[in-house]
């Protein structure tokens, strides 16, 4: 990924809370949220990241797989092949990702999910340009400005 993306990508994972898991995952996995977060949040990380990148302009691809335990396991790829899944640390073993079906979100446009999460990102980053703007350097950093 580049920086811009590894931005996005990171901005999205801090963005990722209980209240954005579908019902089923919600229900499923409440108590192993507390120990591993990133758990039922691969749809909207995946969904969130794709729109913020372009949708079908950015050129990546969207996939899924079959678990073991018999979820459904979500990520893109870029058109060269390179791995984007920003949930992977949730698996003690890495997804099967050559067993992948390239597929299609469910929704042409972001769902509510991926959008309060894009929103989320999307305020972030306007605080920290903002704060960057006004004070004269990165939030966080110490020094004058």
């Amino acid at each position: 990924m580049n920086p811009t993306q590894r931005k996005v990508a990171d901005l999205i994972v801090s963005h990722l809370t209980s209240d954005l898991l579908a019902p089923e995952w919600a229900r499923q996995y409440r108590a192993d949220v507390s120990e591993q977060p990133l758990r039922g949040h691969c749809y909207v990380a995946s969904e969130s990241f794709y729109h913020l990148m372009g949708a079908s302009a950015s050129g990546l691809r969207v996939f899924r797989c079959r678990l073991p335990d018999g979820g459904t396991h979500w990520w893109l790829a870029t058109g060269d092949g390179a791995i984007v899944d920003l949930t992977a640390v949730q698996f003690l073993e890495a997804p099967r990702y050559e067993c992948g079906v390239r597929t299609h979100f469910l929704s042409k446009r972001p769902s509510r999910r991926a959008r309060t999460v894009m929103m989320r990102v999307m305020a972030s980053h306007l605080k920290d340009a903002l704060a960057t703007r006004l004070i004269g350097r990165e939030p966080g950093v110490k020094g004058a400005g």
